[in-house]
C-alpha cells in the first residue's frame, strides 16, 4: 500500500473521460475525482445524442453512455432473417 503522503488527487475533465473512459482506472494508487459540472456535462450530451436520434428517426430511444468496448458484438445489431416459407 502506499503511503497516504504519496498519493495524489487527479480531477479528471469531461474530454478525458471522452477521450479514454478507462482514463477512470489508470490511476489506481491515486484519488481520482469527477466533479459535478463534468457529470452534468456527460447527462447533456445524453440528452443532446437521445434527442438527435428522436429526431432523425422519430422515435424515442433510451441512450446509456457506456465504456467503449463494453456492449456484446451482436448486441443492438441487426439479425439477417430468412423467410424460408412456401407461399
Amino acid at each position: 500500500m502506499i503511503a497516504s503522503s504519496n498519493r495524489k488527487t487527479y480531477i479528471l475533465d469531461t474530454s478525458v473521460l471522452l477521450a479514454d473512459p478507462a482514463a477512470l482506472y489508470a490511476f489506481e494508487e491515486h484519488k481520482v475525482v469527477i466533479s459535478v459540472v463534468v457529470l452534468k456535462e456527460l447527462e447533456n450530451l445524453r440528452r443532446k445524442i437521445t434527442q438527435k436520434l428522436q429526431g432523425t428517426l422519430g422515435i424515442l430511444v433510451e441512450v446509456k453512455l457506456v465504456e467503449p468496448k463494453t456492449i456484446e458484438r451482436t448486441a443492438g445489431k441487426a439479425k439477417r432473417v430468412i423467410d424460408n416459407r412456401k407461399i
